[in-house]
């Protein structure tokens, strides 16, 4: 059991940061939404993932899931870094495509 405290110190930093970068490109009236649609993504998207990883794993051994997941922090990382020559993350609008804007 060593290793059991590992998820919680990782889900202790995401969510700290996750909750910061949503309170920064959100409006403070749509927060609310926005956490809301933002803990909905990552919920629905745990259940496949952990799918695949399970499936990985049994059948390629340990290591893929996460050899996988490195590939895919890389590709992630690598769109970040495009996005930034783009000009309106030039100019220090938005590394996202989404920004939610309150009712008119």
């Amino acid at each position: 059991m060593p290793l059991s405290p590992v998820p919680g110190l990782y889900y202790g930093a995401f969510e700290g940061a996750a909750s910061a970068l949503v309170a920064d490109l959100v409006p403070a009236e749509l927060r609310g939404t926005a956490y809301g649609l933002f803990n909905g993504a990552v919920g629905v998207a745990a259940f496949p993932a952990s799918l695949l990883a399970g499936l990985l794993w049994d059948r390629y051994g340990a290591p893929a899931p996460f050899l996988l997941g490195g590939a895919l922090a890389l590709v992630a990382a690598g769109g970040m870094l495009a996005d930034t020559r783009d000009s309106n993350a030039a100019r220090g609008l938005s590394l996202l495509p989404l920004r939610l804007e309150p009712p008119a």
